[in-house]
């Protein structure tokens, strides 16, 4: 069974930006993989730091729960294609051939 330190050790992505005067100033600074998972620092190592705590808090909760803690996703796991199904024919709205105009995409 996955425990607490496999997911600690595993590498998250990690969002990081500064946040504007309006905004309190600072560091804002989340891993969107793990919904919630965010915090706040003056600095951004101190940004970094208390969402280490954070995601430490939230793999521990989801734990005790039972709740199912996503991993991280690998770029290299992608192929870079991108498939899409066009429906060929047919009608659309019964009004005859469905037909798009050469300038569009989709």
């Amino acid at each position: 069974m996955k425990d607490l330190e496999y997911y600690m050790n595993l590498d998250y992505e990690i969002k990081l930006r500064k946040l504007s005067e309006e905004e309190g100033g600072g560091w804002f600074a989340e891993i969107s993989q793990l919904p919630g998972c965010m915090s706040d620092g003056e600095s951004y190592e101190e940004a970094l730091t208390n969402l280490n705590d954070a995601k430490r808090a939230w793999i521990e909760t989801s734990l005790e729960l039972g709740r199912p803690i996503p991993e991280p996703t690998n770029p290299e796991d992608f192929s870079g294609q991108l498939r899409t199904r066009i429906k060929t024919g047919g009608t659309h709205e019964s009004k005859g051939p469905f037909l798009l105009p050469a300038n569009r995409i989709n």
